[in-house]
């Protein structure tokens, strides 16, 4: 385990009643685990995971029997060729010179089949793992262990990592994680997309469709229709399938890990809508009554059932492959190509700032010169009025990242336009009452999406979702760009979670609720409500000395605790400090209108105080409440008329 990391807890026991007898458990602890169980209660257990396992094995029948497929037993072969691989080992010298596999049958090291693939050989093509002389390397692999109070780890070593997920039900990703440090130097493993660094792979999960009492169709039928399909799609065949239980995987591996870049880089959002695409195909072509495409899934940063995991059943996963150890690659572009995706050859590869400005006609790169389009959408902001004429006119020597900020202004501006057209900057209550919007700013809105997929618990999730829309209103965040966050989240693990109320993960319907928040009321929310609705706090407000600002600023008395531990009524110092200030600021302002109209008068001695407020730019009453004072100043008789002359 690397240095700083958290190092991993031990995994959650489970208990499996047809596995007692079987254990290594003393009989009296057998006797005392079997007591929760009666023999009928055993038997439709026995009988029920008989008929799954039936399933299992009759849809793995029909995979053996499509050409060019083959299944991937056991990763004995992958230790026995790394022993026979050792550069310490001597073969001659040891008296060790065969092996077992699974069945029983001999093998001798220096013959070990070459041709038979191994469960080493998928998780070479998905992680881009090696084999080394004495130990399986990997990168970084980051797996989700349901059965965890920690669930993510990270597992650097490929058989501490293959040992890992066949002893518990476990859940990959189809690519690689960092692992960001916090405050107390410790590195937290997360599935977030924002730190998911290279993707490897795509996966389409198929779940078997059942009636209301349970009824299915054959496992035979349906999948001789998969394969029938597949082979007439022949774009979309995958190069690794699974069967996970009673679901199919269809396991789409690249080969080669494809890096994410940064995590606004626009290939991320590319990458997210060619999965999207691929399972809306399938969804939309096979048949309903036999295949149920899980949408909920389609996400590049999704967890998948690890092959060589145990089946939520109890009994093994099983992994079959396109072509044994000759399988191929699977090719993005062309899939992508294939069911009308926009992915192209510069997504697939490093960073090419050469060759992406090339591809764009000589625009690359943030610091390139803006693109057409967006000088297009400049003009079109800025004679809508939400761009301004010193920002239009520089518009031709921006770059694109400048182009980029200067249009996102633009649309903020035009959100708050329509805010302010639809409401007039008020807002008429239910009951009657008219009140002032107080617009925020864009990070609010941000801040709150942020802790709603860290903090806020699957049963408060509709509210909260209800709650963002009032702020995304408030912020000047457009619609459209809420509908996308919302999305974001019923796509994410944080919406695929069942509901503690009704069992159920966020779907659509809750999005297109949660969107009608998005109106002036929901400015209005107070602070308390949106936080019990959200499930968190945005923290304590500021108090000084445990004293709202309001006690601290206008109370006539603060109560202080002394040091026996009597309280003290105290004058308020803030209040009186205050008003001495303003005394002062009046005093200073007082002088300097006096001093400013006694030089008037030194300069124009027959003056009016009607004239003297017309040059000097004060108000009448200004003029009449410090006339006194600066005649006084400047020597002059004050006559209380005003008019020391006719003449003005």
């Amino acid at each position: 385990m690397s240095s700083g990391r958290v190092a991993p807890d031990r995994p959650t026991v489970r208990i499996n009643p047809l596995e007692i007898r079987s254990s290594s458990l003393p009989d009296e602890q057998k006797e005392a685990l079997l007591a929760f169980w009666n023999e009928r209660q055993l038997a439709d257990e026995r009988e029920r995971r008989e008929k799954e396992f039936a399933y299992q094995s009759e849809q793995a029948r029909i995979v053996l029997e499509q050409p060019g497929w083959c299944e991937i037993r056991a990763d004995w072969l992958d230790q026995a060729r790394s022993v026979r691989d050792m550069q310490e080992w001597d073969i001659e010298r040891s008296a060790r010179t065969y092996v077992y596999d699974p069945e029983g049958r001999e093998y001798d090291l220096l013959s070990l089949p070459n041709d038979v693939p191994t469960i080493h050989q998928f998780y070479r093509d998905l992680y881009g793992t090696e084999v080394s002389a004495l130990q399986f390397e990997a990168c970084p692999i980051l797996v989700n262990h349901r059965d965890r109070k920690h669930p993510y780890q990270v597992y650097d070593d490929y058989s501490t990592f293959i040992k890992a997920v066949e002893k518990e039900t476990s859940f990959i990703y189809l690519g690689k994680f960092w692992e960001p440090t916090h405050r107390d130097g410790l590195r937290y493993p997360v599935s977030k997309k924002n730190a998911m660094t290279h993707i490897s792979g795509v996966c389409v999960d198929i779940d078997r469709v059942e009636d209301e009492k349970g009824q299915h169709f054959q496992a035979s039928w349906v999948m001789e229709s998969l394969f029938e399909f597949l082979e007439g799609n022949e774009e979309i065949m995958p190069n690794y399938l699974m069967l996970s239980g009673t679901g199919i995987q269809l396991w789409y591996v690249f080969g080669d890990p494809i890096p994410l870049l940064s995590k606004s880089a626009p290939r991320r959002a590319k990458y997210d809508s060619f999965i999207k695409r691929l399972y809306a195909y399938f969804d939309e072509r096979l048949p309903k009554n036999r295949f149920k495409v899980d949408k909920a899934c389609a996400a590049y940063n999704h967890a998948f059932r690890a092959p060589g995991s145990p089946t939520k059943n109890g009994y093994p996963t099983r992994l079959f492959v396109r072509g044994g150890v000759d399988r191929v690659p699977s090719d993005p572009i062309a899939i992508s190509d294939y069911i009308g995706g926009d992915l192209k050859p510069h997504d697939v590869g490093e960073w090419d700032p050469v060759g992406l400005a090339a591809v764009n006609g000589g625009k690359g790169g943030g610091n390139s010169p803006a693109s057409e389009k967006q000088l297009a959408y400049i003009r079109k902001l800025h004679d809508m009025g939400c761009i301004d004429d010193e920002t239009f006119d520089a518009a031709e020597d921006m770059s694109i990242a400048d182009a980029d900020a200067a249009i996102k202004r633009g649309e903020s501006s035009f959100v708050r336009g329509v805010h302010w057209r639809e409401t007039g900057g008020y807002v008429t209550t239910s009951h009657g009452h008219t009140i002032r919007l107080k617009p925020r700013y864009r990070p609010l809105y941000d801040n709150v999406l942020r802790r709603i997929y860290e903090e806020t618990k699957p049963g408060s999730r509709y509210m909260a979702m209800f709650v963002l829309a009032g702020y995304a209103y408030n912020c000047n965040v457009s619609e459209a760009a809420l509908k996308h966050d919302l999305e974001a989240l019923m796509n994410s693990e944080w919406g695929r979670r069942p509901s503690p109320t009704d069992g159920k993960p966020i779907n659509s319907r809750d999005v297109n609720s949660a969107i009608k928040g998005y109106n002036p009321i929901g400015c209005l929310r107070p602070t308390e409500v949106a936080e019990e609705l959200l499930g968190w706090s945005f923290g304590l407000k500021a108090k000084r000395n445990w004293r709202t600002r309001k006690e601290h600023l206008q109370a006539d008395y603060w109560l202080e605790e002394q040091g026996d531990g009597s309280v003290k009524r105290v004058p308020n110092k803030a209040r009186t400090g205050r008003e001495e200030a303003l005394r002062l600021r009046r005093e200073d302002v007082a002088e300097s209108k006096v001093r400013k109209l006694a030089e008037f008068l030194m300069a124009h001695p027959q003056a009016s105080k009607r004239w003297a407020a017309k040059e000097l730019h004060m108000s009448p009453p200004t003029v009449q409440k410090y006339w006194a004072g600066a005649c006084e100043s400047a020597g002059i008789k004050d006559v209380r008329s005003g008019n020391h002359s006719p003449i003005y």
